[in-house]
């Protein structure tokens, strides 16, 4: 196993709740690469799950004082020390909090299209009411009671 640092800020770093002993996965966003005059979509992709923090800043023990850290030691293997390394590079790293369950990574790529794509679905989820005050009609979509 090695121990890999990588970048974190307030929000990256789960607003400073990471502390050494928690297990976090790893996702990175970045652009997609492409042709200059081509549509390029920003995206992010979970990157490693389930891995241990090993200490926050240079902090090894949990603290109830801690202050969002600027740091986090990860402990991989080599291979995934290399994948952080380079992500590190390209992207943006964030952090998620994991409670020790290391899931099934389908790998799917979240994109800017899931976003519009949730946004069509609550719309068409809602239902129409239309207002008329004197002549005017407005129309707005409320959504639906669950």
């Amino acid at each position: 196993m090695h121990g890999v640092t990588i970048k974190v800020n307030e929000t990256s770093g789960v607003g400073g709740f990471v502390q050494p002993g928690d297990h976090v996965d790893v996702l990175m966003t970045q652009t997609e690469r492409g042709e200059a005059n081509s549509s390029r979509r920003p995206y992010t992709k979970t990157l490693i799950k389930n891995i241990r923090v090993l200490a926050a800043d240079q902090q090894f023990q949990r603290k109830t004082d801690a202050q969002p850290p600027k740091t986090v030691t990860l402990e991989v293997v080599e291979d995934d020390a290399k994948r952080l390394t380079l992500a590190g590079a390209i992207g943006q790293l964030s952090l998620t909090l994991n409670r020790g369950d290391s899931g099934v990574d389908t790998g799917r790529v979240v994109d800017s299209r899931d976003l519009v794509a949730a946004s069509d679905q609550e719309a068409s989820d809602a239902a129409p009411v239309t207002i008329f005050r004197s002549a005017k009609r407005e129309e707005y979509r409320v959504p639906a009671p669950q």
